[in-house]
């Protein structure tokens, strides 16, 4: 079941970051660009608060920009708890 919310979270926050509608402040973290109206604040705001995503940097989420393959990667090791410590290669 843990596993199961944790997939919910992420397909609602993939699809956040996919849309092409704009977004302005998550204001708990200083995010500048997640409105409290918009329709993925609460996906937003749980992703973060499970550490699953953290931003592109302190005061923003930078939801209309793309997701590079690092980015992807990092957030499905955050997601399923995968300990990276030992990994220490920069390529795929």
């Amino acid at each position: 079941m843990k596993i199961y919310g944790k997939l919910i979270i992420f397909t609602f926050l993939m699809a956040a970051i996919l849309s092409v509608s704009a977004v302005s402040v998550y204001a708990d973290d200083g995010f500048n660009d997640v409105k409290e109206s918009d329709w993925y604040y609460e996906a937003v705001k749980e992703s973060v608060e499970a550490g699953i995503f953290t931003g592109t940097s302190k005061n923003e989420f930078s939801p209309k920009k793309g997701m590079s393959r690092a980015m992807f990667v990092t957030t499905l090791a955050r997601l399923y708890e995968v300990d990276t410590s030992s990994y220490t290669g920069t390529s795929f």
